[in-house]
């Protein structure tokens, strides 16, 4: 018997080496799709620069010019736009996803709580580019 438990062991090893190999090429395509349509930096990220630029009257393009050469906080202050009106309009761009995507009220709601307790916690961030708020690209 040891024979038939060597030869099943063989199959058993090569069949997951071919299941492998059949994942990593199967997902490679997956992969770059996922890439090339999120420009690599996740899909968050660009949909925050479309609401903040929108915000501020502006272009992604444009506030990703400004962004080079300035802080967000100086562009805002530039565009006469306040920190409150900005979080007011990044909350209503949330709830407008959220609400898309179909969930409840009551989730969305458990969520905005959510993200004005973060914003609580983590208080003013400096303006001066050395993280958070005020972070140059």
């Amino acid at each position: 018997m040891k024979g038939g438990d060597e030869k099943m062991s063989k199959l058993f090893f090569a069949g997951l080496v071919t299941l492998a190999l059949a994942g990593a090429v199967l997902a490679q395509p997956a992969l770059a799709a996922v890439k090339e349509g999120f420009g690599g930096r996740g899909f968050g990220r660009e949909r925050m620069l479309e609401t903040k630029a929108e915000t501020l009257g502006m272009s992604v393009e444009e506030l990703e010019g400004a962004l080079e050469e300035s802080t967000f906080p100086e562009i805002m202050e530039e565009r006469g736009v306040s920190r409150e009106e900005l979080h007011e309009r990044m909350g209503e761009g949330a709830r407008a996803r959220w609400a898309e995507r179909g969930f409840s009220e009551e989730v969305i709601a458990e969520r905005m709580e959510a993200r004005e307790e973060r914003r609580a916690a983590r208080g003013e961030c400096p303006a001066d580019g050395s993280g958070g708020f005020g972070l140059r690209r």
